[in-house]
């Protein structure tokens, strides 16, 4: 069963949209993916869809997983009424010829005499409901039970907060069809929540299962003439792993391996790892359990392991093949969280290995529609909503031509901007330092100063990147990657901060080429967490009053409830940073925010720190800098190197 039309008029952004889903020349569902700016309709109209997909259902099982009994799982609302309209009407239509229908009114009397009943089928005019509380809905059921041998599932996307349709309370309606048309019991849930949780259970038995019961020992003869005993495995369990292996290998493709798969650790915690098999044949251990996994890569397994858990369950003695996967499949925003290699090429690829499965996709990621024209050509479709509009031309999509225009409007400046750095960097002197921050700078250069004052690190010859806009980690790693392809004969280092996933690769000093390397601050003052620069010095440097009595304050010294600081709980402090600090138990500097009962602002900015103690301002000249010192040290092994 696939779906085959669908009607919407006057429902949220949608007025009017009427349309067929493609189909090729074999009769295989095609890819729609749905586009357009955020309020256009694109999860409204999925939600629509599983809700038909639910009602079917109902009507083989008395109970099932996404709601209770005869409750609804999306609420009916007016609000969705388009505004100005007295009426909303959907009508869904299946390969199969079943069919929903969704009607809602403020005015019966109005709607009545204003519409010709003949664009509305299946309709039930006299119907109670609809005169007087202005609902109506029917399903016409699949002639068999679909739901025993196709999947159907329903990715949502995580929100902090619930859709107003969802009927989340599992609230009844005010009438009640008869329990005794239901029969049966569903095992299968639509809607699919908690993604790794859910397949990682599931891998585990297959792998299991297929070791236990599949293995079978042969007998063969090696070309010295002798007899070799050799283990193999034939079964469904063993097919399954080599499809979720298939996976992987579109998952994982930048890593430089032949092949991937999945493997079992040792039997005292008995976790999924993911294995990378070299072109030698010898394997390594990539990820040692499913918790080390990337966001991105979690999302991306998450739904397509989903989308073959739910083909054992009812594959039965069906061949495990991909080409045999049949059913529906809803994603909202698939590219959510994606790193924009996965959305283009990744999703695209694992998309294409289920052919049999009408997928219907939300999407706004330009890489994402770039990567789905390009694997697919014309064998997808592209609906641009409110409207229902095809798509031919992507290129006109406004997301993809915002790319474009931000790439036109800068890309003569990116070019002089590339020029001016080919010439600073050619004539450059003195070792580079560029750091992600833009009073990172500022706190090396004054340590360095006070140490050589002293007669330390009196051989480095440094020179800095002196900037006063944020580069951040990414950019930095960005600029030093497009710097090795730069000539130049001294060294340029990017030194990162090792409080986010990319300065903690580089705690150990990594070489782009070309005389460019990228090392990172570690903590040195035993805050025992991942730091920022400013936490190179002692607590009590950190926090020295500048001579307005402001200061710069550490997340811990605040109470987690109320957020008060702890040494005087006048001072209150909302700031986010704090805040996260707090949730994921570290330590962050808080440098804006801080109020008295008085509402005056109590924070020095880290911009203002940095520069006094850069000018060795008042209270701030005799400060501490040893802690510094393990980053020169790594810097001068940089140096040091050939």
């Amino acid at each position: 069963m696939y779906l085959k039309e669908i009607e919407i008029q006057n429902y949220g952004a949608i007025e009017n949209l009427k349309y067929s889903f493609p189909f090729d020349e074999t009769g295989n569902p095609l890819p729609v993916i749905l586009i357009g700016k955020n309020g256009s309709g694109k999860t409204l109209v999925l939600s629509n869809i599983l809700h038909s997909l639910i009602e079917n259902k109902r009507h083989f099982y008395n109970v099932l997983e996404e709601v209770s009994s005869t409750n609804y799982y999306r609420l009916g609302s007016k609000h969705y009424i388009r505004s100005g309209k007295n009426h909303s009407y959907e009508r869904i239509t299946f390969s199969d010829n079943s069919e929903y229908v969704d009607l809602m009114i403020y005015n019966y009397e109005t709607f009545i005499d204003n519409c010709h009943r003949a664009d509305f089928p299946n309709v039930d005019f006299d119907n109670r409901k609809l005169k007087d509380d202005g609902f109506f809905n029917k399903m016409s059921y699949s002639a068999d039970n679909v739901f025993a041998k196709e999947l159907f599932l329903y990715f949502p996307v995580d929100r902090y907060y619930i859709p107003t349709w969802e009927n989340s309370q599992n609230d009844k309606l005010q009438f009640v069809i008869d329990d005794n048309n239901y029969l049966g019991h569903s095992t299968h849930n639509i809607v699919q929540y908690n993604l790794l949780n859910n397949v990682e259970a599931w891998i585990l038995d297959v792998i299991i299962d297929k070791m236990l019961y599949e293995e079978k020992d042969i007998r063969i003869t090696n070309t010295s003439g002798e007899i070799e005993h050799r283990k193999i495995y034939n079964g469904k369990n063993s097919k399954i792993q080599t499809m979720l292996n298939q996976l992987l290998s579109h998952i994982f493709k930048s890593y430089d391996y032949k092949s991937f798969r999945f493997g079992i650790s040792d039997k005292t915690y008995r976790k999924i790892v993911v294995i990378g098999i070299k072109n030698d044949g010898s394997e390594e251990e990539l990820v040692d359990k499913f918790s080390n996994l990337s966001s991105g890569e979690i999302m991306i397994l998450g739904i397509f392991a989903t989308i073959l858990k739910e083909y054992d369950r009812i594959s039965g003695n069906t061949a495990m093949d991909f080409k045999n996967v049949q059913g529906i499949v809803l994603i909202d925003e698939i590219d959510i969280h994606l790193h924009s290699d996965l959305v283009k090429d990744s999703l695209p690829a694992l998309i294409k290995i289920f052919p049999k499965i009408q997928f219907i996709i939300s999407s706004h990621s330009p890489f994402f529609l770039l990567g789905m024209r390009e694997t697919f050509s014309q064998n997808c479709q592209f609906v641009a909503l409110p409207t229902g509009t095809i798509m031919d031309n992507i290129d006109y999509f406004d997301e993809i031509k915002n790319c474009y225009s931000i790439i036109d409007e800068n890309y003569i400046n990116i070019l002089n901007t590339l020029e001016q750095y080919k010439t600073k960097f050619e004539s450059i002197s003195r070792t580079l330092i560029i750091t992600e921050g833009k009073t990172d700078w500022k706190h090396l250069k004054n340590a360095l100063i006070k140490f050589q004052n002293r007669g330390d690190y009196s051989n480095l010859d440094l020179d800095y990147l002196e900037y006063s806009e944020d580069l951040g980690d990414s950019k930095l790693e960005n600029l030093l990657k497009n710097l090795a392809k730069v000539p130049h004969s001294n060294k340029i280092i990017g030194v990162f901060d090792n409080d986010s996933s990319i300065g903690q690769t580089y705690i150990n000093p990594v070489s782009f080429g070309n005389n460019v390397y990228g090392c990172s601050i570690k903590d040195t003052q035993g805050f025992n967490c991942p730091i920022s620069i400013e936490m190179l010095y002692s607590r009590d440097d950190i926090t020295r009053l500048d001579k307005n009595g402001r200061r710069i304050y550490l997340s811990d010294e605040f109470t987690e409830k109320s957020h008060q600081l702890k040494e005087n709980t006048s001072i209150v402090c909302n700031n986010k940073t704090l805040i996260d600090a707090q949730k994921k138990r570290t330590i962050k500097i808080v440098d804006k925010e801080v109020f008295n009962n008085n509402e005056n602002s109590l924070a020095l900015s880290k911009e203002q720190f940095a520069e006094n103690i850069l000018n060795n301002v008042d209270n701030f000249a005799n400060v501490d800098i040893i802690g510094f010192k393990n980053i020169f040290d790594v810097i001068s092994s940089i140096i040091a190197m050939p």
